[in-house]
């Protein structure tokens, strides 16, 4: 145990400040990659509408990871009810995504980084 304790205990600490959310732009469709959680795509022609806000309310995590870096997975709160989260922990802004009564929100690391996100894709969104 005096080997397998602190082993553990770095693999802890890696993972509470390792992981990252990467948005990757196709032609037709853009897939979220996010560390530690499942990877999704999205045909641009499927997302109903598409909203950049500044402190949005994430509400409380149902199913997913949650580190001092990184909040993904599937979030409960009033506004959407059920729905999924790709975000840094305690980010200032958001995108909020659409699909078939379905909610997705996305950030980056930064306000910047975000508002790059959102730009792209109402470009490849032709909006």
């Amino acid at each position: 145990s005096a080997i397998c304790v602190p082993l553990i205990l770095v693999f802890v600490v890696i993972i509470m400040v390792v992981g990252d959310v990467n948005v990757e732009f196709g032609a037709e469709s853009f897939t979220v990659n996010a560390s530690f959680s499942e990877t999704l795509t999205i045909r641009y022609d499927e997302v109903d509408s598409v909203e950049y806000r500044e402190k949005a309310d994430i509400g409380q995590r149902e199913m997913g990871f949650g580190s001092p870096r990184l909040s993904t997975g599937v979030f409960q709160n009033k506004e959407f009810g059920r729905y999924t989260l790709y975000a840094y922990t305690g980010a200032d802004s958001h995108i909020i995504m659409e699909n078939n009564g379905k909610h997705l929100v996305i950030s980056g690391k930064t306000v910047e980084e975000t508002q790059a996100l959102y730009e792209n894709l109402l470009e490849r969104m032709g909006k």
